[in-house]
């Protein structure tokens, strides 16, 4: 057997390994368990007593006036947990 028909019965080994993987893996459910919602930075800011003033530009006063949710998602089957973060 030459080294060309050795490789090329590899690869074919590989696509059939890798076919047989993917047709036997989880195909995922995603069920909800928690969302939690996170204040702007600003806001904690202003609670801790920080003077915010004058200092920031209005792109970093935008960027620190986003709510941030995390939004946890499991499936039932295979027990894989998938983590959302959403900012807006």
């Amino acid at each position: 057997m030459t080294l060309l028909a050795g490789l090329g019965i590899l690869a074919i080994a590989i696509v059939v390994i890798m076919l047989l993987v993917n047709a036997f893996s989880c195909k995922h459910a995603w069920e909800f368990v928690d969302k939690t919602d996170f204040p702007p930075p600003i806001d904690t800011a202003k609670k801790n007593g920080v003077d915010i003033g004058w200092d920031l530009t209005s792109s970093q006063i935008t960027h620190m006036s986003k709510r941030t949710s995390v939004i946890v998602l499991r499936c039932p089957k295979c027990g894989d947990t998938k983590i959302l973060r959403e900012t807006h």
